[in-house]
């Protein structure tokens, strides 16, 4: 996991700005949804060509975090980086940045149906089709809708 340290002088502006050091210290559990990005088996997966190592870290926090919401009547919906027929339009990365093994490979456990889009359970999923947050907005804004008025995020990065 990311190790991140915020300087005591940034704690002490956000505090004066906010008036509280955590503006979201509260949330109505019915009201919140819970937005776990890439979280499946293509990037956390050991062996998986996408693998992140360090993603696995944060797996047991997301679980909590995900199952403690659902008991209190929250929303999590997992978004998943899947493909379909995309050789086309990652034609750049596919054709020069990847031997043909690598992109036959990305293309099989990247397709929706594929093994690398597999994670755990959840009510909800939705897809997107790039390398953004940004999923398909019409099955995300049906889950939302249903009762989330505050989100937060979980995800996966390479950095």
């Amino acid at each position: 996991m990311h190790k991140i340290a915020i300087s005591p002088a940034a704690l002490d502006r956000m505090t004066r700005r906010m008036g509280k050091l955590h503006p979201f210290d509260t949330m109505a559990p019915r009201k919140t949804g819970l937005l776990v990005i890439d979280m499946q088996n293509y990037f956390v997966k050991p062996g998986h060509q996408g693998e992140i190592p360090a993603a696995r870290e944060i797996m047991p926090n997301i679980n909590r975090l995900a199952a403690g919401l659902r008991r209190r009547g929250g929303h999590v919906v997992w978004i998943r980086n899947g493909t379909r027929d995309t050789r086309e339009s990652w034609s750049i990365l596919h054709e020069n940045l990847m031997t043909p093994e690598r992109v036959e490979r990305r293309l099989a456990d990247m397709d929706i149906d594929g093994e690398g889009m597999l994670t755990g359970t959840s009510t909800t999923f939705a897809r997107k089709m790039r390398r953004s947050p940004r999923p398909d907005t019409a099955p995300l804004s049906r889950a939302l809708q249903r009762s989330s008025n505050t989100c937060a995020t979980a995800a996966s990065t390479r950095s």
